[in-house]
């Protein structure tokens, strides 16, 4: 009878001990999201394209639709200086390579449906250039990373790559040339190796 009280006690304190480290892991996430900054002009961006996605549903007509989309970018350009953007937060959804080995990478915007990449192949890229070249220090860089890595990121929208209208307005993929994507510092959330690099 001792043995089933001393049994059930250790299983229940190994559960106990389950919980907490599956409670501390959470929080720890929970915490590196709540340390983030997010730029304003990332913010607006997204607000300006989730606004669209939501109008885009209701619209009546084709017509109506594509004003949608229009104004939308319209919005975008106004909220960014020449197309650029500085020290935005996403995480890494594609890393992968072209035939010629150079970097294909997609990033999705912090909390967001939104994502940014380059071209994933080599023929789409051919007057864009947002391929990273393999050798370069950023192609070394991402070479270190992970998928769903935190990271900012900084770069130039050449244009949005959806095969259709409707995919542009629910799910956009924008084409954009990155100048740099690291690893962000938040203090000790995150890994030391990482935030080293």
């Amino acid at each position: 009878m001792l043995d089933d009280k001393l049994k059930l006690f250790l299983f229940s304190c190994l559960l106990i001990f389950i919980f907490s480290i599956g409670s501390a892991a959470f929080a720890r996430d929970d915490l590196s999201d709540r340390l983030i900054k997010v730029p304003n002009r990332q913010l607006a961006v997204v607000k300006i394209i989730d606004d669209a996605r939501a109008e885009y549903a209701d619209c009546e007509n084709a017509l109506k639709c594509s004003s949608v989309i229009k104004r939308r970018d319209k919005a975008i350009a106004a909220n960014l200086e020449n197309a650029n953007f500085t020290n935005w937060i996403g995480r890494i959804k594609t890393l992968d390579t072209t035939s010629d080995g150079d970097a294909i990478v997609r990033i999705q915007a912090f909390k967001t449906s939104i994502d940014v990449g380059t071209w994933n192949n080599s023929l789409s890229d051919v007057m864009d250039e947002t391929l990273i070249k393999n050798g370069s220090k950023m192609y070394d860089r991402l070479a270190e990373m992970e998928i769903d890595d935190l990271v900012v990121f900084s770069g130039r929208f050449i244009r949005e790559g959806s095969l259709t209208e409707a995919g542009n307005a629910r799910a956009p993929h924008f084409i954009v040339r990155f100048s740099d994507v690291r690893w962000p510092v938040l203090d000790d959330t995150m890994p030391k190796e990482k935030a080293a690099k």
